[in-house]
């Protein structure tokens, strides 16, 4: 009786289709409401892959997030809360001048070899970029997607899911009058960054004018690989490629999933911390 379960428990994860796991690891993202977890990222900065590794503290709403950085600056600490600090980002650099100070999400100092802003931690970002996916291409979009067997990651057992996106391309843009990068990667759901990797005259995130001509991608990835924990359906790697290889990557480990974090440790005065 007891293989008769395990074998009918394998056979139900093999037939699961790839719309399937879409539609699961999507609800599982939307799911999450807290998590402590441990975040690698390696992302592609001006042509080299760059690699980071972070302690995350985050509440979804309202938004609270508390990052302890262990490379490349180790002992950094960043505070964002929704509505405080007139919404700025509270960072103790742990080095010299060691003084706290305050800056925009979106200010060029924090935003330096960065693909995103901090509000992007999490798994809504991800969650959100699918389903304009899903919006966009419709039944086109899941048939894009292919479930590739199992994969053993961080010594456990995974989904691999793919994503080869045959719809992806780059597209013309005139900038209109209000436009800077990130309201246009918002509205278009692509990543900001991607933006200045394919336009050499663009510098900066604010760095365009009105009239100007620029190419954007159509979507966020050519390919995207998800390795989908078994248990949570959660996206714990995520692999974003574009036409020049591998962009970004985002390894989360040591998941802490949806158990309330005192709001003492979304303070800068908490014991642990060096504000």
């Amino acid at each position: 009786m007891l293989l008769f379960f395990l074998i009918s428990v394998e056979y139900s994860a093999q037939t699961i289709s790839p719309k399937e796991m879409l539609e699961k690891s999507i609800a599982a993202m939307d799911k999450v409401r807290y998590a402590r977890y441990s975040l690698k990222k390696t992302e592609r900065i001006k042509g080299k892959l760059m690699e980071s590794e972070n302690k995350v503290k985050l509440q979804v709403s309202p938004l609270k997030i508390y990052l302890y950085s262990i490379r490349p600056n180790p002992g950094a600490e960043v505070l964002w809360k929704k509505g405080e600090n007139s919404d700025d980002v509270l960072v103790s650099p742990n080095k010299f001048p060691y003084i706290n100070f305050s800056l925009s999400p979106y200010n060029a100092l924090l935003r330096e070899d960065q693909h995103h802003v901090i509000l992007d931690l999490g798994f809504e970002y991800m969650s959100e970029i699918l389903k304009s996916y899903m919006r966009k291409f419709g039944p086109k979009f899941f048939s894009s997607a292919n479930l590739d067997g199992d994969v053993i990651w961080n010594a456990q057992r995974y989904y691999k899911l793919v994503i080869e996106n045959t719809f992806f391309s780059y597209i013309d843009y005139t900038i209109k009058k209000g436009d800077d990068l990130p309201r246009i990667a918002s509205s278009f759901y692509i990543n900001d960054y991607m933006i200045i990797d394919k336009n050499p005259a663009i510098s900066g995130f604010k760095d365009v004018e009105e009239g100007q001509l620029i190419k954007l991608p159509n979507t966020y990835a050519q390919k995207i690989i998800f390795y989908i924990d078994k248990q949570t359906f959660l996206p714990l790697m995520q692999a974003i490629y574009d036409d020049k290889g591998l962009y970004e990557k985002y390894e989360i480990s040591d998941l802490i999933l949806n158990q309330p974090i005192p709001g003492i440790e979304f303070m800068s005065t908490f014991k642990e911390y060096h504000f």
